[in-house]
């Protein structure tokens, strides 16, 4: 909800006055956990179990559960783990990524699908050794539920699907015989159809058989984050009105001199008045974001919010929420530069 109000106040802000200009910029997140960058090669198996068609289904018709129909899910698997590599393959962190699905899998189970069993030591080794990769990631269970429900709407009918899909998942360094984590993954999509009767409203509501490739990309989109970094585009601000110094920085900018930039906005934070001080100190804090450096980003925060707190005049509320909203994806990003600088050789460039 802090986001929303955010983007809000931030789009009333450029839609009322031109001093505030966009910054479009990529940052690199890391992994929810780290290996070292010569981990290069990397297996995705599918150790699931397949679950019945008559489990886990449900349709809710005048208070009481009743089994729905019946659905075939066991190609789920199969849509996550590709769009699992996929994206593993968009970030290019992985100079060798192999799939090994379920009817490949040596090892298959063949157990109850609901019991996330582990693979042992030797076959973790045969698996690795067979295909010559570093990690082996292991879909050790996913379980599908859907709730359906068909219910009076004004002057029709509305029928509601609800999925949930919970996954375990185990991460194995094939070289040195370890496990790195285990860890429950879970996500949920939602459906919704009308129509003039109940029969037609849950005839409307697409068949759970045809939405998996939905499922697993939807799943894996957030799956494949966890062993991989990866990048994400966002919105920064920085203020153009103020100094000739702040209006002549934005023609560096459109050079991309970016040094010249940052020389004229500290010249305005030393020797400018008004609102323009504080602003080129948050200038500052975008200067130095970009340059790789969140910890001096904040430095120039904390100069910038000391400025705020002498200006006589008040600081509008919306620079104020700039402000804080960056400052707490700064201290995110200092965090996230740790975890990459493990990642990455101490040659290699911190994006």
């Amino acid at each position: 909800m802090r986001k929303i109000i955010f983007t809000i106040l931030v789009a009333f802000a450029l839609t009322s006055c031109s001093s505030v200009l966009v910054y479009h910029m990529d940052v690199l997140h890391p992994a929810n956990f780290n290996t070292t960058s010569d981990k290069s090669a990397i297996l995705l198996l599918d150790n699931s179990g397949i679950q019945p068609s008559t489990v886990g289904h449900t349709l809710y018709d005048n208070g009481v559960y009743k089994q729905d129909t019946t659905f075939k899910t066991d190609s789920i698997s199969d849509f996550l783990l590709a769009t699992v590599a996929g994206n593993l393959s968009n970030e290019g962190y992985f100079d060798k990524i192999e799939v090994c699905k379920r009817n490949e899998n040596q090892f298959r189970k063949e157990v109850d699908f609901l019991i996330p069993s582990k693979l042992s030591s030797e076959q973790v080794k045969v698996l690795g050794d067979s295909l010559n990769v570093d990690l082996l990631v292991s879909l050790d269970r996913i379980v599908i539920q859907s709730r359906t429900n068909v219910e009076p709407f004004d002057f029709f009918y509305r029928s509601t699907r609800d999925v949930s899909v919970n996954t375990v998942w185990r991460v194995f360094d094939v070289k040195a015989d370890s496990l790195l984590a285990e860890f429950q993954y879970n996500d949920s999509l939602y459906w919704e159809k009308g129509a003039e009767n109940p029969l037609w409203a849950l005839a409307a509501l697409p068949n759970l058989q045809d939405v998996q490739p939905e499922i697993g990309e939807v799943v894996g989109e957030h799956v494949y984050r966890l062993f991989s970094p990866w990048w994400e585009s966002i919105n920064r601000y920085y203020y153009t009105s103020g100094g000739f110094r702040m209006k002549y920085a934005v023609d560096c900018i459109r050079q991309k001199d970016w040094e010249g930039a940052a020389t004229l906005w500290r010249e305005e934070f030393e020797k400018g008045f008004g609102k323009s001080v504080y602003r080129s100190a948050m200038n500052m804090m975008l200067y130095c974001e970009l340059s790789g450096n969140p910890k001096e980003a904040l430095v120039w925060a904390n100069k910038a919010v000391q400025k705020m707190n002498t200006f006589q005049f008040g600081v509008p509320s919306t620079d104020q929420y700039i402000w804080a909203y960056w400052v707490a994806s700064l201290k995110q990003r200092v965090v996230d530069v740790e975890k990459l600088e493990k990642y990455f050789n101490s040659t290699d460039v911190i994006p």
